[in-house]
């Protein structure tokens, strides 16, 4: 979850959904995976020294990475400071004390918090930003909770979307859950991006073969009767057909553009995780790796990143919202709900909306150009083993 996804209320929503709400004496979970421990602090404080390893390491990758928001990541990595005080201190705290607990502990934690001042020196008054673009953060597929940081030898370049070369087309998927290596896509919606509704679409849904739990056919609406009535095909047979329209765009933007068209951009909520699932999908059917930059596809731009970079805000003269959802955003810049949210098409007609009712596309394409939300396609194999191997 935390790993596609960057709302706190959004994870925290997911996790509710994942674990059900707990039983009344904290000793069970209700969610429909079976298996989760209850946390008890005085148990597992290596866990939590490992948490707090893994989480600081990701802050501090991340500030060298989205330079745009590069305070807000200092001012995490003070509260981590505080917190890891705060837990040093209840270890020894508990070691005297073993399992119960008093009043003191209610002293303890105002005690953490009246150090902060201390933790200033932690806080650099003048830090040189390295360079992210010698940075990759890949996951260990044996163990995607692993996080691995190393220099990457080469990374595929920015490219500058800010001129007509690309065609922009958003796209959005709907899956049985949020596990990629587990879980199946069951719709795929696109729609070439326009100033109207009146895009060139694709939509179509899609027979996963496993079981859709009744808490994800309850958001989407997607339940095997639907599936059965709208004679859902095979990923591999929607991926030929949705592979094919790909194809038809940007040959149609050539056409238009003749000697300027470099190909399509990809533009989805959370685009990495939707391109993730959409890889291990083509991989499982026996596709090959390359099958998405052979389409013509050649970047994806992840607008949930774009949204949440503080010159877009500057630019629509507002405050950002407080999330960054999509339905959120939608009402928060239309004013209304957003219908028909998580179904595929129906969530790109609203990023459409979006995007078009508040003339942001040039600039969505100014900041994605420089590097917030850009995914690079790899379109060769010298691309492809970039992006692999570094």
């Amino acid at each position: 979850i935390i790993s596609s996804m960057h709302d706190g209320f959004e994870i925290a929503e997911m996790d509710l959904k994942l674990r059900g709400p707990g039983t009344v004496n904290g000793l069970k979970q209700n969610g429909f995976h079976s298996g989760f421990k209850v946390w008890d602090h005085n148990i597992y404080f290596d866990n939590v020294s490992e948490a707090f390893d893994h989480a600081n390491a990701m802050v501090s990758f991340m500030s060298n990475i989205d330079k745009e928001n590069y305070y807000r990541y200092l001012d995490l990595k003070l509260l981590f400071t505080l917190f890891r005080r705060g837990d040093e201190k209840s270890k020894e705290t508990a070691a005297i004390k073993g399992s119960k607990r008093d009043k003191n502990d209610v002293k303890l934690s105002v005690s953490v918090v009246s150090e902060a001042q201390n933790v200033k020196q932690y806080i650099p008054t003048q830090t040189k930003m390295p360079n992210a673009e010698n940075y990759i953060w890949p996951f260990d597929e044996d163990n995607p909770n692993a996080l691995i940081m190393k220099k990457a030898k080469r990374s595929l370049d920015l490219i500058d979307l800010e001129s007509d070369e690309y065609e922009l087309v958003i796209f959005d998927l709907e899956t049985t859950g949020l596990r990629d290596h587990s879980d199946r896509i069951i719709q795929i919606g696109a729609m070439v991006h326009s100033s109207s509704d009146e895009g060139l679409t694709f939509s179509s849904y899609i027979d996963p073969k496993v079981t859709i739990s009744p808490t994800i056919q309850s958001l989407t609406g997607i339940t095997p009767h639907l599936l059965r009535k709208s004679n859902a095909k095979s990923f591999s047979e929607t991926w030929t057909a949705f592979s094919e329209w790909l194809t038809k765009v940007a040959e149609s933007h050539r056409e238009k553009n003749p000697n300027r068209s470099k190909g399509i951009v990809l533009m989805a909520h959370r685009a990495g995780f939707d391109l993730s699932f959409l890889a291990k999908e083509i991989k499982r059917a026996g596709h090959k790796d390359l099958s998405l930059g052979k389409t013509g596809v050649i970047a994806a731009i992840d607008t949930l990143a774009v949204f949440k970079a503080r010159s877009m805000w500057d630019y629509l003269n507002r405050e950002p919202p407080k999330s960054f959802s999509l339905t959120n955003l939608y009402q928060y810049l239309n004013g209304k709900q957003m219908g028909n949210a998580h179904d595929a098409l129906g969530d790109v007609m609203g990023l459409n909306e979006i995007i078009s009712k508040h003339n942001i596309t040039s600039k969505l394409k100014e900041i994605a150009t420089s590097g917030v939300g850009q995914i690079r396609v790899p379109i060769t194999e010298e691309e492809l083993s970039i992006l692999q191997n570094g």
